[in-house]
């Protein structure tokens, strides 16, 4: 399970936002895709960037000790030694 906390930038239309368009084309390029990515709908207007501050983790079937917890130290609610410092969590898509 992951539980991640930050803010949501609206980009505007897929149109308006080209470069991430094309980068999501170029990851996501099985059969079934398409229909998924921004600039398949005309309908779909809306291109966000989300921007985590701090993000929680854990196995659902090992809870107790799987919890990891990442984000700036002030925004923590216990202590953790897998803290990113100002970076984006490993395995986010950065476009």
């Amino acid at each position: 399970m992951v539980i991640a906390q930050g803010t949501a930038e609206d980009l505007g239309a897929p149109g308006q936002v080209p470069k991430a368009a094309a980068a999501l084309a170029a990851k996501y390029t099985g059969e079934g895709d398409r229909q998924y990515l921004p600039d398949a709908d005309p309908a779909f207007d809306l291109v966000c960037a989300f921007r985590p501050q701090s993000a929680m983790t854990w196995r659902l079937t090992d809870y107790e000790d799987s919890q990891r917890a990442a984000g700036r130290p002030e925004t923590l609610s216990y202590e953790t030694p897998d803290l990113w410092h100002g970076r984006s969590p490993p395995g986010c898509d950065v476009v």
